[in-house]
This record gives structure tokens, C-alpha cells and sequence, in this order.
């Protein structure tokens, strides 16, 4: 036997020390590389998850016991919604349009737009990047889902949707975890060749960006033009002269919670692509161009009459002229100096040289008397070039060009000079020429689809955030759609009989109709809504036992009370008692009586600048409807309708100081009174803060270590009207393009929580609402439905048979009428007895 001694085995002891120490730090690199490659595979997997988790929900509809309820359209009848793409069939002397909506899902008209019929609105996702038609059979439709423009209330896509027979079915053709795609390009003689343009996620960085080629119909794809996961592709065009040669433009652009999608520092990689051997290979186009650390979004068209010209519309973020002292960008920010804006470039050479064609002239007058070209360009889409910027050219002329923004504007030189497509003297009284959101003889406001047709240019169709037009006289007067494609925020009801909903549309503002039962429940028809208080972006509160007293917050926290009572013409956003906020200017003296509209926002802070989000939360006391609590960064609370506050809080957000930027984040999104015991109040933020006070606001305790997903949008914080410690919660990873149900319900004030998600197949739970009769019966909603739950969470069942897939925004079940009432970002507003499920 050997003998080993004390030395020996101090060295073996070394020697294992050093070998255990290798171990751990091997293990720690794998355990790092693992947690890597996980994390870059989960937008994948929840991709993936998601459109899996569109076929649970159609089986769950299918053996719903309330598949045989019906949803009633209530509409409304005169309120359109934003249009993302337009493509045409002609096909034996008959032309069909196909319009792709933001939200809405895909429609056609076969009569030029006297009626409109929905071909696509049942898939994992109605939110329409393009639509577009197969050159060499009309039959053939191709959809790429996924809103481009992403908005603020921009929804993922589920990849590319094929249709062989005009739209009457439809065919995943993958390409799933795009989920934005910018263009579709197809063939001109053989359909199974086509190209897709990949913008990425929205939220986060991903792989799939870039140009995705199939010559086989969909059945398989290859990356045709790669650039990084940072960097995508959001327009693309084929020369009509060369099928092999294609433009690209490419952007690099990542929503953040706290920042629009605009230039970051850091950013090169944005411009235009060019491949004249179908995708093989490609070039950076450069020569003229602006650098690529200054280039945002890119709109890019090929001249049909002249192929060798090429245009593009460029977002340039280069420093431009000095802005006057105190100029202020829309989110209240200070600025120095305007961006350059939006320019045109033109190319006479396939793209190997550019030129500025747009704004050479800054002191120059364009022939419409609107000023200086230079500031016409700069303003066309104002501070919002990543959301509106393409590019058309006449087909038959090379040197008419349209430019699609804030207006649609034309150009007939070439682009030197650019103005409205109705001339001013053709203008309605106070119209602006060529734009706004509203229902006027103009194409539209903040565009984004354009179809020039080819053999008559005089006919047109534009598609824009107000809705669909069409004209046929070049541009003289437009015909409106009538489409039920509104895109609704979120929907608060009176106790009137018959009662009312209000709520927000997008570019809109805000609306009100009535529900009148009268004449049945389950069949109500679709009408006409009348303006009501509030933006576009706004939130809703009416007084319980007053119906015309309406609170709204528009856009990142303007607070109002409204009298409807009041004269409909007195002055709006005065007054607001002692600590309102003064207006900017001095208002003239106003004549004696009630003001229909009051400006009750609260004052900033001394210490403090209030920021609010687009969506600021408005609750009134279930105790007392004078009891106003309104959330920024810090909770307020008013006892005497907003004309005073209180400030019951600090910053209740986590105040990540990198996380504050141009847009409104880490502030109060969601605010709960609870109805069984008063003083106990919830107040929850878009950062996934969530804190309580038992005391009526006096001291508060933090419950977030205890919430079962940190970091995650909490959507909607209910306390129970039946249980004074129960407390539902949906959280949300939509901002992180995580499509997990996060829905839990906690029995001891916050202190625990237990999922309630249930067989809840999937998407990001937009609201959660009791029943008001039956303390087990639960609704909520996300992108596919809504749903409801007779045992408190443990088994769902779609609630309805005919309700579109869109994203349900918002829900109500009224307490006296006992209907559930949906506010769809999409498809508009919808009602459904929810009766039986009380018994």
C-alpha cells in the first residue's frame, strides 16, 4: 500500500480546487451561452405559440356552449379606420379592390366601392402590413400580416397568408415571427416567385429581418438580403423593366417603451439595397444619398415609363434650421433645432447616382402659395416620418410623383416642387388642401397606402388612417368607404336609459352612442355615433348618477370633465379651479354660464415635470362619483370633481432613469378603489410597479417583489366587488412581443397570487372584468376574442360565434342591462347578452 503523505495531499487538495474551479467556470459559460441562445429563441418560440394558439381558439369556438349567442355591430356607421394596403384584380373586364387595414383584416369591393365585403378577419392576425395581387393571375392574393407603421397601437403579425381562388380561403405560408412586414412583391410572370419585405418586431431585436424569397409559392423561403437583427427591410420594388432587379429599403428601427422608432445614436445601417440578380446579391446604393447615421425611414418607387428613374422618400434626421427659443416637439421636449425632415431623391441612372430634387430652394415659393418648399417638405409628416413615408410615381408620367404623409402631396416637375392634389380653389370652405383625418373631399390624413391606375391615371385609391377613398377624376373629389374598421382605445358606460358607451378612436377622437334594448337584445343595428368628450387617445369616466358628466384624458394626460347639459359652443379646456394649469395664452373674457368642457389636470409638481402615457387612467370612487384619482408618474386624487388634488403619492414606477426618454414610460397605467371596503386602492404602471394603500391613500406598501412576472406591463388591476381581499390582475408582455396569458387573481390583498389563465389558449390579455350579478362568472379579452368562465378561472369558453378576430381593447358589462359590451381596435364597437351566464 502506498503511503501518502501530508504534502501529497495538500497538493491533491490544490489540484481539485483548481479542477472544481474550471468545472464552475465552464458550467458558468455554458449555463451563460445556454441563457443566451434561450433568450434569442423565445421571441421564436412565442411566435410560434401564438399562431398555434389561433387554432386552440378556433376549436374552443367550435364547442363553445355559447357558440349559438350572437354579437350585434352597434358600430359605428360614420367612423372609418386606418387603411395599410390596397391592391387590385382585373380580371374578364372586372376590376376587384382589395383593402388591407391596420387592424381590421382584409376587405373587397367588386363595384368600385358602393359595398365593402370582409374576406379576411378570422386568422391569428388581422393586422395587414400589405395585400397584393399576382400580376399574372388575378386569383391569386397574397397578405403579409403585421402593421409596418407601428404606431402606438400597431398589433404583431402571424407571417404571410396565400389565397389561389380571389380570397375565399386562405393558406399559412409561414415566415411566422416576422411579425411586421413592410412589402410583397410578386413576379410578373411567374407567381411562385415572391418577395417579401421583413421590418422585424416591433419591441425587440430578431433575426428575421430582411427580404425573404420563394420560387416554389410559399412552400419553403430563403434570405435573400440580410442586414442585421437590428435592421429590417420596409419597402421594396421590382423594375417593371427587369424582373431580376430589385430596390430595397432598408431601416434600422426598434420600438423602446420610453422612445418613438426614430434615428438613435449609433445607428448606420438604414438606406437603399439594389440586386440585379433577384436576390443573389446585393448593393449599398450611396452616391447623393444622405449618410446613413442620419437616414430614418425610406419609401422607394421605380418610374413604370421610364425605368431608369428612381425615387426615394427619405426621413433624414440631419440637424436642420434653428428652432426658436422654447420650440417644443409634441411630447413637450425642448428642441434646439428641427430635423431636416423629409426629403426627395431622385435617380436617372437605375440608382447609381441620386439628387436632390425637394426643397432647393428655402427661400423659394411654391406656385400654390403655401410657402417656402423647404418647409413644406420639413413639415409634410412633421416629427412623424417613421410612421407615414412612401413614395408613388404616376405610371405614365415620370415626373409626377406623389408623396404620402401627413397629406398626400403631388409633384409635376420631378419633384422640385411639391403641393396639394386638389388645387386650393377647389377646397371646401376652411379645408386643408389635401389632408386631415375626417370625411372631406381631400384623399385623407397620415397615409400610407396608394394605387395609381395604369391605363388611366386619373383613377386613384388611397388608403390612410381616416379610411379608404377612391377618385376618379384625378384627385378633384374622393368617395369615402364605408367600412366598419374604427379602431377603439377603450369604452366606459352611464346609467341613462337606454344607457350610453363612450370611448376613443384612433386619429378620431372620441365617440358616444346609444344601446337601446328596446327592441331585443340580441339584434341591434348599427348606427351613427355623435362626438364626445376626449382625444384620440383617451380614457373614460362617467358619473354614476349624473349621465352627462364625462371625464376624459386625451393624450398623455389632459384631463377633463365635460357637462353635457352645458351649451354645446361654450368655451373649451378653461377654467379648473385654483390649481388648474394656465393656458398657454390668455383666453378672451367669456360670457356668464356653465362651461360644457374644464381643463382639470393637475399642476406639475415644484420638484417635477408630470408625464402621463398615451393611455392615462381616469377612476372614479365606487363610494363617492365626486372622487376623481388620475395617474401620471405619482397618484392624484380629487374630492370635489378635479377642482383640486391631492398628490397621494411619490413616483410609484421603478425610475429607471435610463428609461425616460421622449415618450411618456414608467408611470401609473391602471388605478382600482375597491368596491367592498373603502380606501383600500391599487395602483399599477406600465413597468410592472404595483402598489396598495389600506388606509384611504395614506401609507402605501409595494407589492411588486410578490407579482408572479416582474417587469410586465400591468394592463388592468380589478378589486373585487365581491371580496374585499380579492384582487384580479392581467400583466402583459405585448411591449416585449411576448405573447404569454399572464391573468392571476389574488385573495390576500396582493400578497399571493395564482394564475387564473386556465385554458386560456394565448395573446396578451387586454382587460378582465367581473360579471355584476355572479361572483364566479369572469370575462376577458385578448387579440383572438373574448371569453368567459363560470368557475372563477378554471375553464374558459369563447363567449360568442360571430365576433371578428381583432384585438379586443376594451370590455363592460352593464350592471343593470346585463349585456357585455366590446370595443375592438379594428372592427369597431359590439354587444352580446351576457344574461344566461348570470343564472
Amino acid at each position: 500500500m502506498a503511503i501518502i503523505e501530508i504534502s501529497d495531499l495538500d497538493l491533491l487538495y490544490k489540484r481539485f480546487l483548481m479542477t472544481l474551479r474550471k468545472t464552475v467556470v465552464v458550467c458558468a459559460a455554458l449555463a451563460a451561452l445556454l441563457g443566451t441562445w434561450l433568450s434569442a429563441q423565445s421571441a421564436k418560440i412565442s411566435a410560434d405559440a401564438h399562431l398555434a394558439a389561433w387554432d386552440t381558439h378556433k376549436t374552443m369556438t367550435a364547442s363553445s356552449p355559447y357558440k349559438n349567442l350572437s354579437w350585434s355591430y352597434l358600430g359605428p356607421t360614420n367612423v372609418a379606420g386606418r387603411v395599410s394596403g390596397i391592391a387590385v384584380a382585373d380580371k374578364d373586364g372586372q376590376r376587384r379592390i382589395y383593402v388591407g387595414t391596420c387592424c381590421g383584416g382584409v376587405w373587397k369591393t367588386d363595384n368600385l366601392g358602393q359595398t365593402y365585403e370582409v374576406v379576411f378577419d378570422q386568422a391569428a392576425s388581422s393586422s395587414i402590413g400589405d395585400v397584393v395581387v399576382a400580376p399574372s393571375n388575378p386569383d391569386i392574393v397574397w397578405i403579409g400580416t403585421g402593421e409596418s407603421n407601428i404606431y402606438r397601437s400597431s398589433y404583431a403579425g402571424a407571417g404571410t397568408y396565400k389565397s389561389a381562388d380571389a380570397g375565399k380561403t386562405w393558406q399559412h405560408m409561414g415566415l411566422t415571427d416576422t411579425l411586421t412586414i413592410g412589402r410583397i412583391v410578386i413576379h410578373p410572370t411567374d407567381p411562385n416567385i415572391v418577395y417579401v419585405a421583413s421590418a422585424g418586431h416591433e419591441w425587440t431585436e430578431n433575426e428575421m429581418r430582411g427580404v425573404y424569397k420563394t420560387t416554389d409559392g410559399g412552400k419553403t423561403w430563403t434570405k435573400a438580403l440580410s442586414i442585421s437583427k437590428k435592421t429590417g427591410v420596409n419597402d421594396l420594388v421590382m423594375d417593371p423593366s427587369d424582373s431580376n432587379t430589385l430596390y430595397a429599403a432598408a431601416w434600422e428601427r426598434q420600438r423602446q417603451h420610453f422612445n418613438d422608432p426614430k434615428n438613435q445614436p449609433g445607428f448606420n445601417e438604414s438606406g437603399i439595397f439594389k440586386t440585379t440578380d433577384a436576390g443573389k446579391t446585393w448593393t449599398r446604393l450611396t452616391k447623393g444619398l444622405p449618410a446613413s447615421d442620419v437616414t430614418g425611414r425610406v419609401g422607394i418607387d421605380v418610374a413604370r415609363s421610364n425605368p431608369k428613374v428612381v425615387y426615394a422618400f427619405i426621413d433624414n434626421y440631419g440637424k436642420g434650421d434653428p428652432a426658436p427659443p422654447g420650440t417644443k416637439d409634441p411630447y413637450g421636449n425642448v428642441v434646439t433645432n428641427y430635423p431636416i425632415g423629409n426629403e426627395v431623391y431622385r435617380s436617372d441612372d437605375k440608382g447609381a447616382t441620386w439628387k436632390l430634387v425637394s426643397g432647393q430652394d428655402p427661400a423659394g415659393v411654391d406656385p400654390n402659395g403655401r410657402g417656402s418648399q423647404h418647409m413644406l417638405m420639413r413639415n409634410m409628416s412633421s416629427s412623424y416620418g417613421w410612421f407615414a413615408g412612401n413614395i408613388r410615381v404616376d405610371p405614365t408620367d415620370e415626373n409626377t410623383v406623389y408623396v404620402l404623409a401627413l397629406s398626400v402631396s403631388m409633384s409635376h416637375d420631378g419633384g422640385k416642387t411639391f403641393g396639394p392634389i386638389i388645387p386650393p380653389t377647389a377646397q371646401p370652405a376652411g379645408g386643408a388642401p389635401g389632408g386631415g383625418g375626417g370625411m372631406g373631399r381631400g384623399p385623407g390624413g397620415d397615409n400610407h397606402a396608394y394605387w395609381i391606375d395604369p391605363k388611366d391615371p386619373k383613377i386613384m385609391l388611397s388608403g390612410n388612417d381616416s379610411g379608404f377613398r377612391i377618385t376618379t377624376d384625378g384627385g378633384a373629389t374622393w368617395k369615402h368607404a364605408e367600412m366598419p374598421i374604427s379602431t377603439w382605445f377603450d369604452l366606459a358606460y352611464d346609467m341613462d336609459t337606454p344607457f350610453h358607451v363612450v370611448g376613443s378612436v384612433q386619429d378620431h377622437g372620441s365617440y358616444r352612442a346609444v344601446v337601446d334594448l328596446r327592441n331585443g337584445r340580441d339584434n341591434l343595428k348599427a348606427i351613427s355615433f355623435e362626438s364626445a368628450p376626449g382625444g384620440e387617445g383617451s380614457e373614460h369616466a362617467i358619473d354614476p348618477t349624473n349621465p352627462n358628466i364625462i371625464y376624459s384624458i386625451s393624450s398623455y394626460g389632459n384631463i377633463t370633465r365635460t357637462d353635457m347639459s352645458a351649451p354645446a359652443g361654450a368655451r373649451r379646456g378653461g377654467g379648473g379651479g385654483a390649481n388648474a394649469v394656465p393656458p398657454a395664452v390668455t383666453p378672451p373674457p367669456q360670457p356668464a354660464g356653465p362651461q360644457r368642457t374644464t381643463n382639470i389636470r393637475p399642476p406639475d409638481p415644484p420638484d417635477a415635470k408630470l408625464r402621463a402615457q398615451w393611455l392615462a387612467p381616469v377612476a372614479l370612487s365606487p363610494f363617492d362619483p365626486n372622487t376623481v384619482y388620475f395617474g401620471a408618474q405619482f397618484l392624484f386624487r380629487s374630492r370635489d370633481r378635479g377642482d383640486h388634488w391631492e398628490k397621494l403619492t411619490g413616483d410609484l414606477s421603478a425610475g429607471d432613469p435610463k428609461q425616460l426618454g421622449e415618450v411618456p414610460y414608467q408611470v401609473v397605467i391602471t388605478i382600482g378603489e375597491s368596491p367592498k371596503t373603502k380606501g383600500v386602492i391599487y395602483a399599477g404602471t406600465d413597468d410592472g410597479q404595483l402598489h396598495i394603500s389600506m388606509d384611504d391613500g395614506k401609507t402605501w406598501t409595494n407589492l411588486t417583489p410578490s407579482l408572479p412576472q416582474q417587469h410586465k406591463w400591468i394592463a388592468k388591476i380589478l378589486p373585487s366587488q365581491y371580496d374585499a381581499a380579492t384582487v384580479y390582475m392581467a400583466q402583459q408582455g405585448r411591449y416585449d412581443d411576448d405573447f404569454t396569458v399572464y391573468l392571476y387573481k389574488s385573495t390576500d390583498y396582493g400578497k399571493t397570487w395564482k394564475s387564473i389563465a386556465g385554458n386560456l389558449p394565448g395573446g396578451p390579455i387586454n382587460m378582465v372584468r367581473e360579471d355584476p350579478a355572479n361572483a364566479n362568472v369572469l370575462y376577458a379579452c385578448n387579440d383572438f376574442g373574448v371569453y368567459a368562465t363560470i368557475n372563477g378561472g378554471r375553464q374558459w369558453n369563447v363567449l360568442g360565434g360571430n365576433l371578428p378576430s381583432v384585438q379586443i381593447m376594451d370590455i363592460i358589462v352593464h350592471p343593470r342591462d346585463r349585456v357585455l359590451v366590446a370595443a375592438t381596435h379594428g372592427r369597431g364597437v359590439w354587444v352580446i347578452d351576457v344574461s344566461g351566464l348570470q343564472k
